[in-house]
């Protein structure tokens, strides 16, 4: 069975020896021999009721299987924390494995960096470690109340933190221990939109000299994290293109085609349509004047043509003009930013386009960390689609966590971060979602930070734990659990 990564293996009980947080590590251990795959949590949640039991500790348990442990000691000293992690692993496996993740734990090992895997499948530090390292700080009863907050099925959907009822939750300060990089914290992320536009034009048949133009070869990039970057959409490339050449010739779309996913930077995309010979040129002057304005990223992308005969349905040229305008002037990428932090506010991407056969569809991912900016933004783009003679629908929105100008947590973190690591961390925001931002919208005075020891390559066969960098953190989220004070 070829493995492809250098790895010690070693009995649960030696994985962990002398290794610290040794108590947070061995939970993870214990956690780790649960099946626990999104939608499949009850066994967490059981092993979570017995820790719960066994170490005194008021627990709520919902139908949801979120689970809310809590300390109180008997003279508070600090005010009330909520820590807060989902239970829930992504299951992705080698092709070799044999691995059942409805039945089996997970094999644990330490490659030769000293970073914790898992043989053949995903570790699920994401967000197991952060589960145990909350628990390792509730057996150390702190002189504070400590809430533990542990949610479901959160890479599916959010869905746990969306039943989750918060008026359980009595702390106003919350540390999301769902991060994966030790040097930074998170402090916004972004709420969305799923918006759909779509318009039945009917289809005539036609004949002819037909061109098929695709644009290709562009980076592309993830809708949220890579908006920033400049990419070029290829969909709404092409839409620029074709809404040029159909001003000097008489064209018919017979069908266009662009991105994949509504989350994703398409970066391919081409077109049918009948048109006369000739246009190949000016397209391709075109797109070339248009490339000098790319970044290197996109430097290589290339515009292709092929020639052939034509004879069906294809959408007349009132309907060609309409779609290519609508794919032209969507608005797309970043429409504003933060003035005090280097973050993306609120943005939007056509992340997939479809016209065939009289039907034409767009997905546009709208997002935003301010809920009025992506509400607001959300009805000028379909105020536009519906002007144009488009319907359109919202699906799948969710809440943003906004940047806190104020935030007394955060000051105590920078302190406790700087005692420990000796210089300053990285205070960021995520231009994605987070289950911080249905918390906060449930608790809108709720002070959040996101943080997490460091990872690398999750939701793949290759995650893998620093482990050296969780007992880093460990000492920095004990500086912050036990009472300490910024100065």
């Amino acid at each position: 069975m070829p493995l492809a990564f250098c790895c010690r293996e070693v009995h649960m009980g030696s994985v962990f020896e002398n290794r610290e947080p040794h108590r947070a590590l061995e939970l993870f251990g214990e956690l780790s021999a649960i099946p626990r795959s999104s939608g499949n949590e009850g066994g967490a949640a059981d092993w979570l009721e017995a820790f719960a039991k066994k170490n005194n500790l008021k627990c709520y348990r919902d139908a949801a299987n979120n689970v809310l442990l809590r300390y109180v000691p008997e003279k508070a000293e600090a005010e009330p924390l909520l820590l807060q992690g989902h239970t829930d692993m992504v299951c992705v496996k080698e092709s070799w494995s044999d691995h059942n993740f409805a039945t089996d734990p997970l094999e644990l090992f330490v490659d030769e960096n000293g970073w914790l895997g898992a043989k053949g499948t995903t570790l699920g530090a994401d967000d197991g470690i952060g589960v145990t390292l909350a628990l390792a700080l509730l057996e150390e009863k702190p002189h504070r109340v400590l809430e533990c907050l542990f949610t479901t099925s959160e890479e599916t959907g959010m869905d746990g933190a969306v039943a989750f009822d918060y008026s359980k939750i009595t702390a106003r300060q919350m540390l999301n221990l769902d991060s994966e990089d030790e040097n930074e914290a998170i402090v916004s992320c972004a709420g969305g939109c799923h918006l759909k536009i779509h318009r039945t034009f009917g289809k005539t048949a036609a004949s002819g000299s037909a061109l098929r133009v695709r644009v290709g070869g562009f980076a592309g990039g993830h809708s949220g994290s890579d908006i920033h970057l400049g990419k070029v959409n290829a969909a709404r490339r092409l839409g620029k293109l074709l809404t040029k050449i159909c001003e000097k010739y008489d064209c018919r779309l017979i069908r266009f085609e662009g991105g994949e996913k509504d989350n994703a930077i398409p970066t391919d995309a081409y077109a049918e349509l009948l048109i006369g010979e000739g246009a190949e040129p000016e397209l391709a002057e075109l797109f070339k004047r248009a490339q000098k304005t790319v970044t290197a990223a996109d430097a290589e992308a290339e515009i292709s043509f092929e020639r052939y005969s034509y004879s069906g349905d294809a959408f007349d040229t009132h309907a060609t003009k309409q779609i290519c305008k609508l794919i032209a002037t969507i608005p797309n990428g970043v429409v504003s930013r933060y003035e005090h932090i280097d973050l993306v506010k609120t943005s939007l991407n056509t992340g997939v386009v479809r016209a065939a056969d009289g039907e034409f569809l767009l997905h546009s991912m709208i997002r935003s960390s301010d809920d009025a900016e992506k509400d607001q933004l959300t009805d000028e783009v379909c105020a536009l689609a519906a002007g144009m003679g488009f319907s359109y629908e919202k699906d799948g929105q969710y809440p943003s966590w906004g940047y806190a100008e104020h935030s007394p947590l955060r000051e105590i973190y920078i302190d406790a971060y700087r005692r420990v690591y000796g210089h300053e961390p990285r205070v960021c925001g995520i231009h994605a979602g987070l289950e911080c931002g249905f918390i906060k919208s449930a608790i809108p005075d709720m002070d959040i930070l996101s943080l997490g020891p460091t990872m690398r390559d999750i939701h793949t066969v290759n995650e893998r734990l620093d482990m050296d960098s969780c007992a880093r953190f460990m000492q920095m989220l004990r500086l912050i659990v036990h009472g300490h004070e910024a100065k």
